[in-house]
């Protein structure tokens, strides 16, 4: 027995000696490595596979440099932002040294970048369809085209608008918009709903400071005229508010940006940030309008099952508190309840959570094909109400549902989606959302 024990002793102490020589290799190659990786010198950046994109664009979005030292954590980042991009699919680094001096090529594999803009929905009451082009890589250095068609329920909208990415070589970009939306609005007055005519026409230009490749701040300004017309057709015999108006205002918008998004193919991880102050000046009614709107979207693919891609969305907003049927935060299956309907609640405030769980079902090279359930949950403040409205069951809409994604990885956006949705507290209320893209 005391002979077992001596031959167990000895063979675990083999183990720890092994071991610490081990460590103490990794620990000096280690070391050397970084001695060495601390003299050699990036002589050469260069870039292939570029057919569509200016290599002028990407060297403002990589942080590693020529003539500095090689830094292989610059590397690493470099080649996710390089994902990041909407132009780009897949990046690489390949490294050829020779004595101190290293020449770094990223190789990357672009997408097309143009995606004709397609939505359509169509729920009780309510048909509308989105026709139009988007371009994310516009002239090959990063800058932004869009151009829509819109119609709702018979009424035409549309928009422009161009996004320059870099003015010159300074860290400023810029923007120029001009639109002109028409929709059906329904608007609550204590005697019930009266349906108006709504048409905004606008233009506007904002400014942007870049600060880094993720995290931007914009300057921008809108002058706009906003008109209502009341509808021949109404639930009221005798249906309040005016008939029609019109009002010229100017809006202020102030708008920080911070991306820590990284992309691999289509999934998402990290989170993004957007606040926004704005005000409205009414040229007729000087009294200052004012609201501030958080968003936050984190995505995370979890290692026990990477083809889950998990996805949630809060949008926190409060606005000047008036007692009016013009508040400014809306429900709405475009853009935060799928199946609600169009427009079919206002409020002073909001809270939006919408969850998403997306698995993929099939991935090859051009094409992949999802799953998702979701759920979108909205809370809005009344007008002249208080804070604690958000905390009433009343006010609180809440939808569950289902969804399919078709996705074609070699153009940026291209995600075919469809989701039908239903009110946890009215399941009456229900209604598909088709549209390009991701929901958020």
């Amino acid at each position: 027995m005391w002979f077992n024990l001596q031959y167990a002793f000895l063979v675990f102490m083999k183990s720890i000696i092994y071991k610490l020589f081990f460590f103490a290799f990794l620990s000096s190659f280690s070391l050397e490595a970084q001695q060495l990786e601390d003299k050699l010198t990036l002589t050469k950046i260069h870039f292939s596979g570029l057919k569509n994109t200016d290599e002028s664009y990407l060297r403002k979005v990589i942080l590693s440099e020529e003539g500095s030292l090689l830094n292989a954590g610059l590397i690493d980042q470099d080649i996710q932002n390089l994902k990041n991009l909407p132009s780009i699919i897949q990046a690489e680094a390949l490294l050829d040294s020779s004595e101190n001096n290293v020449q770094l090529t990223f190789n990357v594999t672009e997408r097309n970048t143009i995606l004709p803009k397609v939505n359509l929905g169509t729920l009780r009451n309510n048909f509308w369809f989105t026709l139009g082009l988007s371009e994310n890589n516009f002239r090959g250095i990063g800058d932004k085209l869009l151009a829509f068609y819109q119609n709702n329920d018979g009424r035409h909208s549309g928009q422009i608008q161009f996004e320059k990415f870099r003015l010159g070589g300074t860290k400023w970009g810029a923007a120029l918009n001009a639109y002109h939306w028409s929709s059906i609005e329904p608007l609550y007055f204590e005697e019930g709903p009266v349906s108006y005519n709504y048409d905004n026409t606008g233009i506007g230009g904002t400014l942007v400071r870049n600060f880094s490749v993720r995290r931007n701040l914009l300057l921008g300004s809108t002058l706009f005229r906003e008109g209502y017309t009341q509808r021949d057709e109404q639930v009221l015999e005798n249906p309040p508010g005016p008939k029609q108006f019109a009002i010229d205002k100017l809006l202020s918008k102030l708008q920080w940006n911070q991306n820590e998004l990284n992309y691999h193919f289509f999934y998402l991880n990290g989170y993004q940030l957007n606040v926004t102050y704005q005000n409205v000046y009414s040229l007729k009614n000087p009294v200052p309008f004012n609201s501030i709107e958080l968003r936050l979207k984190g995505f995370l693919v979890p290692e026990s099952d990477p083809k889950i891609n998990f996805a949630g969305r809060l949008i926190v907003g409060l606005s000047t508190n008036d007692d009016s049927p013009f508040a400014p935060f809306v429900a709405d299956s475009h853009v935060n309840l799928r199946g609600v309907g169009n427009r079919i609640d206002r409020g002073t405030g909001q809270v939006v959570l919408n969850a998403e769980m997306r698995y993929t079902l099939k991935h090859e090279e051009n094409w992949a094909v999802q799953w998702v359930m979701f759920t979108d949950f909205g809370s809005w403040r009344n007008p002249g109400g208080e804070l604690s409205d958000f905390v009433d069951v009343d006010q609180f809409r809440q939808f569950v549902g289902v969804g399919a994604r078709l996705l074609y990885l070699k153009v940026y956006g291209a995600t075919l989606r469809l989701d039908y949705g239903i009110d946890i507290f009215n399941i009456d209320q229900q209604g598909f959302v088709l549209g390009l893209g991701q929901y958020f």
